[in-house]
């Protein structure tokens, strides 16, 4: 499974070259069996032992899916990862898990200063929509008590879910 392409060429007189394209993994799932990784087209590939990779993991990918789903379901991903890649920030560095199950709407669990918020990007304009969270987390925590999620897929609207029980945490904030 880790080879992505083969190519046997015989080269006149008596020499063949043999030519190997590796899957590079992209991100970790979860399988029947354990952790596993993913590469970009959606090819689950054993975790090697003693490999140390640093990767999301990605719910809503599976074995039982056809492959062209998988591939459907990472392309989500890696136009995501590399949108947000683009900034100076690092931004990918804070992505522990991104839900792949809806494949209009990329969702990614990032911990911050602020715990960890459910984000909900949608298909496109990741890099925007994550940099307004990033720009507006701080008075939504002081405005709201304990942000679960923030949905930024609707043109000019956020909708912010937020645990109703749980205390404001700063002084003068309220719940909704």
């Amino acid at each position: 499974p880790w080879v992505r392409s083969a190519a046997v060429t015989r080269v006149f007189p008596n020499r063949i070259t043999v030519a190997l394209e590796e899957r590079v993994p992209v991100a970790f799932v979860w399988t029947a069996v354990g952790l596993a990784l993913l590469d970009k087209e959606g090819v689950i590939l054993d975790l090697p032992a003693g490999a140390e990779f640093r990767f999301p993991v990605v719910r809503g990918v599976t074995a039982e899916q056809s492959p062209e789903e998988r591939r459907v379901r990472m392309e989500l991903f890696t136009a995501m990862m590399s949108d947000l890649g683009r900034s100076e920030d690092n931004l990918v560095a804070g992505i522990s898990e991104v839900d792949l199950n809806d494949p209009q709407d990329a969702r990614l669990v990032v911990a911050d200063g602020f715990g960890a918020v459910l984000l909900h990007l949608g298909h496109e304009d990741f890099l925007l929509r994550y940099m307004l969270y990033a720009s507006q987390i701080g008075q939504w925590q002081q405005k709201f008590a304990n942000v679960r999620s923030v949905d930024l897929r609707f043109e000019g609207q956020v909708v912010i879910n937020a645990d109703p029980q749980s205390p404001a945490r700063s002084l003068g904030a309220s719940s909704p």
